[in-house]
């Protein structure tokens, strides 16, 4: 049996909860400073579409006062415990709500919520919001989207980009395996995320699993690894 995120929903927030402690997870940018990013000036107030899933979408925004900085907003309704437990499953895997240990409860900045996002190669939460029974996820936007458009397009790819690739996935479940203590579970090339600059990051990890020593999986989602490789590697 899988295990319960640990997130509460509360007073227009999320609070991470265990059994010493409770945090609110920090939120660095707000819906409210962001708008819509249109490729079309006819459609100016309804943001651009990156995605589209059974239970909601994610759209393009821009900041409000630095207008080249560009958001992605995934939006899923919280009604049904399937819907809810996804989005709060993947508000756990990517919130950084402090550190622990030695450094107590300190909230972390910033700056180094972005460092561990850039160093572990997860998709950046900047932020969240409830309205309307619906939760935004303000992420990192990735602006070549998910490895699946460069399977489709049939494009070669050098060996060694591709090792360079593998190496950031795998630093990625590393990360949420030894950190995190969760389970991916639907690694496939659209849940691979790459831009401009060369990093990939993973994203989307709405079916993710808190793991415990007793606790281990075995029911089969999404793609199996053998799958993923086979059908990324036949762009090479």
């Amino acid at each position: 049996m899988s295990i319960r995120p640990a997130i509460e929903l509360k007073d227009g927030g999320a609070i991470f909860s265990n059994s010493t402690s409770k945090r609110r997870i920090v939120s660095d940018v707000v819906m409210k400073d962001l708008v819509p990013y249109s490729s079309s000036p006819d459609s100016k107030d309804r943001p651009m579409e990156l995605g589209k899933g059974a239970s909601g979408g994610a759209h393009l925004f821009r900041d409000r006062r630095s207008p080249a900085i560009l958001y992605a907003v995934k939006s899923v309704g919280l009604f049904g415990e399937s819907n809810r437990n996804q989005v709060l499953h993947e508000l756990e895997a990517l919130a950084e709500t402090g550190s622990s240990g030695d450094e107590g409860e300190r909230s972390i900045t910033p700056s180094e919520r972005q460092k561990v996002s850039d160093e572990h190669c997860v998709v950046h939460l900047h932020g969240h919001s409830i309205e309307k029974n619906q939760m935004q996820l303000i992420l990192e936007y990735m602006n070549l989207g998910g490895l699946d458009r460069l399977v489709k397009t049939g494009c070669k790819v050098p060996e060694k980009v591709v090792a360079g690739m593998m190496w950031q996935v795998f630093e990625a479940l590393k990360y949420m395996k030894t950190v995190k203590n969760m389970m991916h579970r639907d690694i496939k090339p659209a849940n691979i995320l790459w831009c401009t600059n060369g990093r990939v990051k993973v994203g989307d990890f709405g079916i993710s699993r808190k793991m415990s020593d007793d606790n281990q999986a075995h029911t089969f989602l999404g793609m199996s690894l053998s799958l993923f490789l086979s059908l990324f590697l036949s762009s090479l």
